[in-house]
């Protein structure tokens, strides 16, 4: 933050997704997640989003404050959950989880 003249300033981090979230939670902490409380013949992304908000949920008001600009809070939700979903997919390997693969 900072001031000029009668104006504050307020630098935003813009770059704040669920994908930057997730990262910052990381591979281990979320792998450990997965392998820990999903069963492997139940594990699919769904299971992984629905479960997140209650296993991490610090993490997950983050993600809706991120898209506080969109007043439709069912479409932030949906929107939170596919990209949590891509993000599975897109760093299945670095999660390890061969059984998206």
């Amino acid at each position: 933050m900072e001031s000029n003249g009668n104006k504050l300033i307020v630098a935003m981090n813009t770059s704040i997704t669920a994908y930057s979230i997730q990262k910052e939670l990381g591979y281990v902490n979320l792998r450990d997640y997965i392998y820990r409380h999903i069963p492997d013949k139940e594990f699919d992304s769904h299971t992984f989003t629905n479960a997140f908000p209650n296993h991490f949920p610090e993490y997950y008001e983050r993600m809706l404050v991120a898209n506080q600009d969109d007043d439709d809070m069912n479409r932030v939700r949906f929107m939170i959950a596919n990209r949590m979903g891509m993000f599975l997919g897109r760093d299945s390997v670095a999660l390890n989880l061969t059984r998206l693969v």
